[in-house]
């Protein structure tokens, strides 16, 4: 639940200042051998100064070397206005990444012959359906997995019940894609939530259950829970958030409920993931038996689907997990992060070919975590300076992304204009006027639409280079419409 707390101490603390506005860097929880490795004291020094900068009261890191857990530990406190230290063992939601969790489980399940990837959603949950003319038939597992099913994403903080049934219940009424199943990538967070309403169909079994003894035991991950009452028994951490009201704080069973579970439920410490990461690394070998095959985690580390974040395909996702690939010294990087905006961050990323692994959790909006990860990463690989991709492309190129675009069920009209090398959006449903776009990386913008719709990533399809006006909010198809193959 929300909790406010205003004490001036409490908001120095959070602004990461002391009483004298002096920046105060959040205390650090580890053995002194692993403070005293440089690359180890560098990593927390950095990640001590992002935490003071963006106000982030608590995190943990954990870093496996050699496919071994090697080094972890714990910074700042458990809740913003008090003074109990996290540990690398503190709980925190893990936000997104449970769906590295959903797919090794999802993959676990095709290894034992109880689920296959390639078959219609529809053959798992049969009472799932489209608005007529659209035909849920069309959609595959894998697409979930990989989040081209066209399937709309939702906010994953919303109001929703737990219990059994409640998959059926929350899916009931005949739903939409916004692009043709297969055809655009578009992260969805529903259709993680039908992912795992698919697993536990399958497995017959409660989707948690699934999770815990296909993933959660065999790899060691043994204070990992969805259930937010264990959690909040247990040691764990809660998010923070500065508002414009005032700070706040969530404990982790904030809006907690069955469908938010498969794609952002985890609660977890940084060493339980960790040990995921080494069982990746160990080619699918956990401590207390097999999780994968080597086969399924080369299948989970390939990326398959461009997401158009990069330069020549440098971003592609798989079975929930990015692959960046062509930086970092041309080491392979899988990776996700994870947001929950009430306030918990994650990052998890591997270098396969290095057997590194890097684990950060944040209490907190203001940082991202994906920096310290980067850093380290740098660091443990002994990386130059600029390995780091840019994904800058140059502004003769964006012409093709100019001209109408219109979505039928949320943005309504789209109009980009190319002027002056800039690109601006107009989006009079949203009352959006010509809104500077300012690129992120390859084909993706950033847009102030709406709060759903921030990033814009402009996709091709048989009709052109930019077919698509791809949003979390809203997807704009390229006016007028065109016959597939025709210009």
């Amino acid at each position: 639940m929300w909790r406010r707390a205003l004490t001036l101490a409490a908001l120095l603390l959070a602004a990461g200042c002391d009483s004298s506005g002096n920046q105060l860097l959040p205390t650090v929880q580890t053995s002194a051998d692993e403070a005293s490795d440089p690359r180890f004291a560098a990593v927390l020094s950095y990640m001590q100064h992002q935490m003071a900068e963006g106000g982030v009261p608590g995190g943990a890191i954990a870093v496996v070397v050699d496919g071994q857990l090697a080094f972890q530990a714990g910074l700042g406190v458990e809740r913003y206005g008090e003074f109990t230290p996290v540990t690398s063992t503190t709980l925190f939601r893990a936000a997104s990444l449970s769906k590295m969790v959903l797919a090794a489980a999802a993959l676990r399940m095709v290894e034992l012959g109880t689920l296959d990837l390639t078959r219609p959603i529809t053959t798992y949950i049969p009472s799932y359906t489209l608005t007529p003319p659209l035909d849920a038939d069309a959609i595959t597992v894998q697409q979930l997995l990989e989040h081209t099913s066209g399937v709309p994403d939702f906010d994953v903080d919303v109001q929703c019940p737990v219990g059994p049934g409640e998959f059926a219940t929350w899916f009931s009424t005949p739903g939409v894609v916004w692009t043709p199943p297969g055809e655009v990538w578009n992260y969805s967070n529903q259709g993680y939530s039908l992912a795992g309403w698919i697993l536990q169909s399958a497995a017959e079994m409660p989707y948690e259950d699934v999770i815990a003894h296909l993933v959660f035991g065999p790899a060691g991950m043994t204070t990992a829970t969805f259930d937010p009452v264990v959690a909040t028994a247990a040691d764990h951490a809660d998010g923070f958030v500065q508002t414009a009201s005032g700070a706040q704080l969530a404990s982790p069973d904030l809006l907690d409920c069955e469908v938010t579970r498969p794609p952002g439920g985890v609660i977890a410490s940084a060493v339980d993931y960790a040990h995921f990461a080494e069982m990746l690394l160990a080619q699918g070998a956990g401590p207390m038996g097999p999780v994968l095959t080597p086969a399924s985690v080369a299948a989970l580390e390939t990326g398959r689907v461009d997401t158009h974040t990069l330069p020549g395909g440098a971003e592609q996702y798989g079975d929930g997990a990015y692959v960046t690939t062509g930086y970092y010294g041309g080491h392979a990087v899988i990776h996700h992060n994870g947001l929950l905006d009430y306030g918990y961050q994650s990052s998890l990323w591997l270098v396969p070919d290095s057997q590194l692994a890097v684990v950060v959790f944040y209490s907190g909006v203001a940082s991202v975590p994906d920096n310290v990860s980067r850093y380290a990463i740098e660091t443990f690989l002994q990386l130059p300076d600029g390995s780091a991709p840019d994904g800058s492309t140059s502004p003769a190129t964006w012409g093709p992304y100019a001209g109408s675009y219109y979505d039928p069920y949320e943005l309504g009209s789209i109009t980009v204009d190319l002027d002056g090398g800039a690109l601006f959006v107009s989006v009079p449903q949203r009352g959006v006027d010509a809104a500077a776009m300012t690129q992120q990386g390859g084909d993706t913008f950033a847009a102030n639409i709406d709060p759903a719709a921030q990033l814009v990533t402009f996709f091709p399809g048989p009709c052109g280079p930019a077919q698509w006006f791809v949003t979390r909010g809203g997807v704009g198809q390229r006016q007028p419409e065109c016959e597939a193959g025709a210009p």
